[in-house]
């Protein structure tokens, strides 16, 4: 039996929703619960730490040291960085180089005696958690029952029977004491948040996604908000109805891939969502629904909506089993060549070949969005600027809420977007008189052929001579202006790059699943002969330490790594041939010729192909990894996952 989610696009437009205000009624209440819930575990970790302080002084005063010592580390890159940036390049810096290398070495030393007391602590409380079990599994035996409210039920009994008698451990008492005072406080806050008792919802509210721009830049001001509201279907089918679609609704042949259908879900008591959504591909055959869920998330305010199955599926026989080759080795490594970013190279045991590559065009179309996020980074300077200019004139209480340090070092478009829509509605008015000088203005711009934007002095010139604003209005409309042009182009360039992702995940599934068809094992890199997980890619992600130099190609390898994303085409390989992964060590397969065997040195970042100075064969260096990757599994076969 396998588990699998199949997700379904939601479009409210195309077709009327029934309870879509319910829906996002359920949406706000999961959303406060969710932040009471991070409320809860912090007020937890705070009481453990506090707790181990009383009973562990030597792990207390390691603890401080430690933290002391991180401080005086990120003061030391902090001066580094500050030299750097009045030098304009990365100084040689030996006395700091000195002082951070020692105190991360001591870091280091109290990070392996604190696991050491940890673990002691651990085997000591080991014997009381065993107790605790063996008291829950009498008192559950005891009743008969064995759920999960019950199993919460007995626990809270048997601790509190402990609590009485005080015969243990304090400090495990203790600890045993914050966890049931945290169940119950996320058990009340579950009974508080209006949300029905059959309901799930999870939620992942305020992630921070960075959305880079042309200048390398961070712009900190694209948060997602993915609540999921669901149902946990029964083995009638009770909580989920799916439309009944005809037989040849997915028949590729005849050019029908996917049709639009209304399905409906529970999602409060008896309240029933009913929605339209683009089934794209059928269930497969066998398949059981388990849960069915509502996602929405939420980015530059705007909703996208969709509808997530939970299915199980009866493992059936395999119908290329003892049909396919025998392996093919894929060597994961990501260039620039021809315009074109190859990801990975693999190497069939038929002596087939090929490559998994991102087009010119794809990465261009990724770029512009990144210029675009660029413009409206600048543009973002620009209206700060403006507000520090405008606050002089503004009341007392508007001065001291725009704190002049605050605005110099805020980031979020978000939430400057948000001072001026406070500053509009209180200097112009209305939304509808908005709309008109809004409309009025469109106008007036697209008849002279000109762009909406233009400078603040350009604007409030144009402003007073047009709508008659002058002063604080005519400052507080070309913030408005701002706003209105910063929310298109972020909007624009959000979904330009989710576009890129999407292709992207397309072209790796694609390949995967040829791959895994016609192959009966892929081989991957593995980190070492002793070590057979996958190869750490993270290395190449991390910046290098202030302290430390950078090369170009270095700088440029890691921007690359975020444009091809390898982990993400390794998850597709593995989830497309589930239990027929092979592994080998990573090591010398890209320098040692396939021909002779014999380890060759050039400058592999330079120079793609290479002539073999022991043999004279000429090969493609990733092409020599895969083929070495192969005929080391061949010779030493190793069982797949």
């Amino acid at each position: 039996m396998r588990t699998l989610v199949y997700k379904y696009g939601i479009n409210p437009k195309k077709a009327p929703t029934h309870n879509l205000e319910l829906l996002h009624e359920s949406a706000r209440k999961a959303y406060a619960y969710r932040r009471r819930l991070v409320e809860i575990e912090n007020e937890q970790i705070e009481a453990l730490k506090k707790a181990q302080r009383r009973h562990c002084g030597d792990i207390d005063a390691l603890a401080q040291e430690h933290e002391k010592l991180d401080a005086e580390i990120d003061e030391l890159r902090a001066e580094a960085k500050r030299e750097r940036a009045r030098v304009r390049k990365r100084a040689d810096q030996p006395a700091i180089k000195r002082a951070i290398a020692e105190k991360v070495a001591r870091a280091k030393d109290i990070r392996a005696e604190l696991r050491s007391l940890r673990g002691e602590l651990r085997e000591r409380l080991k014997p009381l958690d065993e107790l605790l079990k063996q008291r829950i599994e009498a008192l559950l035996i005891k009743w008969g029952k064995r759920s999960p409210p019950d199993r919460g039920n007995a626990r809270r009994i048997v601790v509190q029977e402990l609590l009485d008698a005080a015969e243990v451990d304090a400090y495990w008492l203790e600890l045993q004491k914050i966890r049931m005072d945290s169940n119950t406080a996320a058990r009340k806050a579950r009974a508080e948040s209006g949300l029905s008792a059959g309901t799930y919802v999870a939620v992942e509210a305020a992630v921070q996604k960075a959305v880079k721009s042309s200048r390398g830049q961070t712009i900190r001001n694209k948060f997602v908000r993915k609540v999921s509201i669901g149902v946990q279907v029964g083995a009638s089918g009770s909580g989920l109805v799916l439309p009944e679609f005809p037989a040849d609704t997915w028949d590729t042949r005849r050019g029908k891939d996917k049709a639009y259908g209304e399905f409906r879900v529970r999602i409060a008591g008896k309240e029933w969502f009913a929605a339209s959504a683009l089934f794209h591909r059928p269930l497969p055959e066998g398949a059981r629904v388990t849960w069915a869920y509502v996602v929405i998330t939420t980015e530059f305010l705007r909703p996208r909506y969709e509808l997530h199955l939970t299915i199980n599926v009866p493992d059936c026989e395999d119908k290329l089993q003892g049909k396919r080759l025998d392996a093919v080795a894929v060597d994961l490594g990501w260039r620039v060549i021809d315009g074109r970013i190859r990801v990975a190279y693999w190497y069939g045991c038929d002596g087939s070949r090929g490559e998994v590559s991102l087009s010119s065009k794809l990465v261009n179309e990724l770029g512009k969005a990144r210029d675009v996020a660029g413009i409206a980074d600048r543009h973002f300077d620009v209206a700060k600027r403006e507000l520090l200019e405008l606050r002089d004139k503004l009341s007392p209480e508007w001065q001291a809420e725009l704190n002049v340090q605050s605005l110099r070092m805020l980031r979020s478009h978000s939430r400057l977007a948000q001072l001026v829509n406070r500053l509009v509605s209180e200097f112009i008015g209305e939304s509808t008189m908005l709309d008109a000088l809004w409309s009025e203005w469109v106008e007036y711009r697209l008849q002279r052929g000109e762009e909406r934007w233009c400078t603040p002095e350009e604007g409030k010139r144009i402003v007073a001579h047009l709508l008659s604003l002058t002063g604080i209005q005519a400052s507080v409309f070309w913030l408005y202006l701002w706003r209105r042009q910063d929310h298109h182009l972020l909007v624009w360039s959000s979904r330009a790059m989710a576009r890129f992702y999407n292709r992207r995940r397309q072209i790796y599934r694609e390949a995967a699943k040829f791959l895994a068809g016609r192959y009966e094992t892929i081989v991957v890199e593995s980190r070492s002969a002793e070590d057979d997980r996958p190869m750490d890619l993270s290395k190449f992600a991390k910046r290098a330490k202030p302290e430390c130099e950078e090369t170009v190609a270095e700088d440029a390898n890691r921007r690359l790594r975020t444009i091809v994303a390898p982990s993400e085409l390794r998850l597709a390989i593995k989830q497309a041939a589930p239990g027929r992964i092979g592994k080998r060590p990573a090591s010398y397969t890209t320098s040692t010729c396939h021909a002779c065997g014999k380890v060759c040195s050039w400058d592999q970042s330079r120079y793609l192909m290479h002539t073999c100075e022991h043999c004279g064969a000429i090969w493609d260096q990733d092409e020599n990894a895969a083929r070495n990757l192969l005929s080391g599994f061949l010779q030493e076969p190793k069982a797949a996952e």
